[in-house]
């Protein structure tokens, strides 16, 4: 079971890139990046 944790500001908290809500945007996807989920482009290497 996943503990997703929401902060006020909407941000959500993560240790690794599987707490992030996955989604499927391609090229664009979900990434654990300083505790915070953000979406980041998949073709930005």
């Amino acid at each position: 079971m996943l503990l997703v944790t929401t902060k006020e500001d909407g941000s959500v908290e993560c240790i690794a890139n599987i707490d992030c809500p996955q989604i499927f945007m391609l090229p664009f996807v979900m990434r654990c990046i300083n505790f915070r989920c953000q979406i980041v482009n998949s073709e930005d290497t």
